[in-house]
């Protein structure tokens, strides 16, 4: 299995109990498996509750680096958009 070390398992379940039981780690082959109850893709954090959550953190850096980039541009504006 081919980057078997970033391969993560999730399991959807409203029952809370029963997610609790369940093995931290899997074995598929020879390959053993880690389950996570929550994963960051592409900065999204996908969890259990299928709730697709974007760090506050994240959202204020990218905010402050357009801001920048707004600010730096602001002299090849013309004057009615500045």
């Amino acid at each position: 299995m081919s980057n078997a070390d970033k391969t993560k398992v999730m399991i959807f379940s409203n029952d809370k109990e029963q997610l609790c039981k369940l093995p931290k780690i899997l074995n598929v082959e020879i390959v053993k498996i880690q389950m996570v109850t929550a994963y960051t893709y592409l900065v999204i954090v996908i969890d259990q509750n299928l709730s697709f959550k974007i760090p506050l953190l994240v959202v204020s850096s990218s905010i402050s680096i357009i801001m920048a980039c707004m600010y730096h541009k602001k002299s090849y504006l013309c004057s009615s958009a500045k």
